[in-house]
């Protein structure tokens, strides 16, 4: 009885839970993570284009030190996603043509069994977005 119980800790325990798989590498638009002090709590994501947009992002929250991006080549995307114990998340932007937009969309995994609840801003940057075009940000539970 001792080994079973032992073994199910084991199997299911956050760190150790053999279904605990890595997350994939961001795939896509996405030319790299960001690493910005500024804590958004939206699901409905944030569109970056200028410094100026960044610069008020930051001055609300009192960051020390604001981040330089070249705004002439790329675009910033942030959307808020959660999920507790050990979170994989899978990080993708589309290009959609035929519906001029970008889908951010993030898979969200978790593992073991324990409550320790973890949070993301996925701070990432991408390809300039084309004037007139939009982006649909998707925070799916897998």
């Amino acid at each position: 009885m001792l080994v079973i119980l032992i073994s199910i800790t084991l199997l299911y325990s956050c760190e150790k839970s053999i279904f605990c798989k890595p997350g994939k590498k961001d795939k896509g638009l996405i030319k790299g993570k960001l690493d910005y002090c500024t804590w958004i709590d939206t699901k409905d994501g944030l569109v970056i284009n200028n410094q100026a947009e960044l610069d008020s992002l930051h001055n609300q929250f009192g960051c020390d030190e604001l981040p330089t991006f070249d705004f002439a080549h790329g675009t910033i995307l942030a959307v808020y996603s959660s999920g507790g114990c050990k979170m994989q998340q899978r990080r993708e932007v589309i290009w959609d043509g035929p519906n001029a937009q970008y889908i951010y969309r993030i898979e969200v995994s978790e593992c073991g069994l324990c409550k320790a609840e973890q949070f993301s801003n996925n701070w990432v940057h991408v390809e300039k977005l084309p004037d007139g075009w939009t982006v649909t940000f998707e925070v799916v539970d897998i």
